[in-house]
């Protein structure tokens, strides 16, 4: 999937990764996303190792109230984003209930944005 030049990206180990790689958008401010859902920026699906690694840092004890990164109210819309991109990258495994409890379903599309 190619990049326009002008995309904003945020950057890790020196990949740029677009907003759609990111399970937690809460604006187009690459600083506030969180929890990175493919393997590399050009992927058509999400990786099932990277939206595992979500999972777990849903499922930490804490993480949405120790870290700034997710606001109150917002872990279900980043929840509802795994939802969708665990049925591309894990299809033939149960979604997880950190995944489920609260969260707002999203189509499958959602992982586009």
């Amino acid at each position: 999937m190619a990049r326009t030049k002008k995309e904003t990206v945020k950057v890790v180990g020196g990949t740029g990764y677009p907003k759609r790689c990111w399970a937690h958008v809460p604006s187009d401010d690459p600083s506030t996303w969180y929890l990175l859902m493919y393997a590399g920026p050009d992927d058509e699906l999400p990786d099932g190792e990277s939206v595992l690694h979500c999972v777990e840092a849903i499922k930490r004890a804490g993480f949405a109230r120790s870290q700034s990164r997710l606001l109150k109210g917002e872990l279900p819309f980043a929840q509802g984003r795994l939802i969708a991109a665990w049925k591309d990258a894990l299809p033939h495994l149960d979604i997880p209930d950190a995944l489920t409890q609260g969260a707002v379903t999203v189509d499958e599309t959602s992982t586009e944005s």
